[in-house]
């Protein structure tokens, strides 16, 4: 009897994992940048706090674990996330997340002053290219990001 109850939690478990492989993710839609306030600088590395709009269509929730991104603002490039905090998006919602991501700028001429208008407020032109992580109970996708604009 022990037995037959092994057998069935690993019958099971490896079902949802195959069910998994034959989930589609839905494409998360993310709006404009409504709020970006500069929470420190120590050397080359800028800490933002962000509010983004983010709609997700899928029937379960997702979590963004990490990315590779690199970060332009007005066609400079200012850098690469180099950290951001794990990013819990609920299932079939639309709202506002606010997002704690640091900075490492690589192109000190162009990406100093890039950056400081983006804190100051000014209309800017901020787009991402890379991959990020997600993750959805035990499946977990890589999304490349090609040149995707966050702001009009």
């Amino acid at each position: 009897m022990k037995n037959f109850k092994i057998i069935s939690i690993v019958a099971a478990f490896i079902m949802a994992i195959t069910l998994m492989g034959c989930v589609k993710l839905e494409e998360l839609k993310i709006g404009e940048i409504k709020n970006v306030q500069m929470k420190g600088l120590n050397n080359n590395l800028i800490t933002l706090q962000i509010t983004v709009p983010i709609e997700n269509p899928n029937p379960y929730r997702l979590k963004i674990k990490s990315g590779d991104l690199k970060v332009f603002v007005n066609n400079n490039e200012v850098g690469k996330i180099k950290q951001m905090e794990n990013l819990v998006i609920s299932a079939k919602s639309s709202k506002d997340y606010n997002v704690k991501i640091v900075v490492e700028i690589t192109n000190l001429t162009g990406g100093l002053a890039s950056a400081y208008q983006l804190v100051q407020g000014n209309n800017a032109d901020i787009r991402l290219s890379g991959k990020i992580k997600v993750q959805s109970f035990l499946y977990f996708k890589t999304i490349e990001i090609e040149d995707y604009k966050l702001t009009r």
